[in-house]
């Protein structure tokens, strides 16, 4: 792909709206994709999605838990592009970005109205409507465009070029390490990456290793020096770091969107980990004022 200014980026973006007549919006998996990528966007901002959630912001946690659980399982399957439609039966494409092996975030496109028959190795989530946000759901759902054959083939080859020319903006992934490291060690941590803000369990990890949960257990303790929690929790929270850091999300979103099922928990582990509550990390980290030495950078697992 030739080259182009970084600083083309909103109106490529802009560009690619107008043509595939959709919103975009980027999770990054909490890797660091807003340090390459700066001023993308990283939540749904299309009138649908932000209509409903000021309205109904009990239904926030629903969509939260289909694109960070059923979305990352589906592209951790197929690692190819697919139309989902979600549970408020609104239908994008997903597209990953990818740099040689490493899936560095994923970018949805849409939204569109739903469609009857989806194409082949779509997702389909379960829908949550009740009868008032049913009522509501569907004055918005009536202004949003329809998708035909033609354009999901466009918007298809649109998504494609656009994580093509994204992924072009990023870092080669780091070399593989040593052959003398250990290749388990290196199995948790791309595990622990890809997975932390999902609702993981021991018993998860050591299933992927193909061993027990007590030798996992001790496993973690000689290559980590600290138990599954702990570890699960200090990937969350360097996460959550980087989210407070380059993000408008609050501190309840950040939560979710890094795993913790409970905010109240989030808030106490943060406040005991780095020694300041979330928001007050933000007001500090953008201040440029010195953070405490214990807050959990947002990087790789020591």
């Amino acid at each position: 792909m030739p080259t182009v200014p970084a600083n083309c980026l909103p109106s490529i973006l802009q560009t690619v709206e107008t043509l595939g007549h959709c919103r975009i919006c980027c999770h990054d998996f909490l890797r660091p994709l807003l340090d390459y990528l700066p001023g993308i966007p990283v939540y749904h901002r299309n009138c649908f999605c932000s209509e409903l959630k000021k309205k109904f912001l009990r239904h926030r946690s629903h969509c939260i838990h289909f694109d960070r659980n059923a979305v990352v399982r589906q592209l951790q399957k197929t690692g190819e592009p697919f139309f989902k439609q979600c549970p408020y039966q609104v239908l994008e494409l997903v597209v990953p970005i990818r740099r040689g092996t490493v899936c560095y975030g994923v970018l949805f496109l849409g939204p569109f109205r739903g469609l009857e028959a989806l194409p082949p190795g779509s997702l389909c989530g379960t829908s949550r409507l009740d009868e008032k946000l049913r009522r509501e759901a569907a004055t918005l759902y009536d202004r949003l465009p329809e998708l035909d054959h033609d354009g999901r083939t466009r918007l298809l080859d649109l998504g494609r070029l656009l994580a093509a020319y994204l992924s072009s903006r990023l870092p080669a992934p780091e070399p593989a390490a040593p052959a003398e490291a250990p290749e388990r060690r290196r199995r948790i941590e791309r595990y622990l990456a890809d997975n932390f803000n999902r609702n993981l369990t021991l018993d998860d990890l050591a299933e992927m290793l193909g061993l027990s949960a007590s030798r996992t257990s001790r496993l973690l303790r000689e290559h980590f020096r600290c138990g599954f929690p702990e570890l699960l929790n200090r990937q969350r929270l360097r996460a959550a770091c980087h989210l407070l850091e380059r993000s408008e999300l609050s501190a309840q979103e950040v939560a979710r969107r890094v795993g913790f099922a409970r905010p109240e928990h989030f808030h106490r582990l943060f406040r005991k980990t780095c020694g300041l509550t979330p928001l007050a990390y933000r007001r500090r980290h953008r201040a440029g004022e010195p953070l405490s030495p214990a807050a959990p950078a947002p990087a790789a697992i020591d």
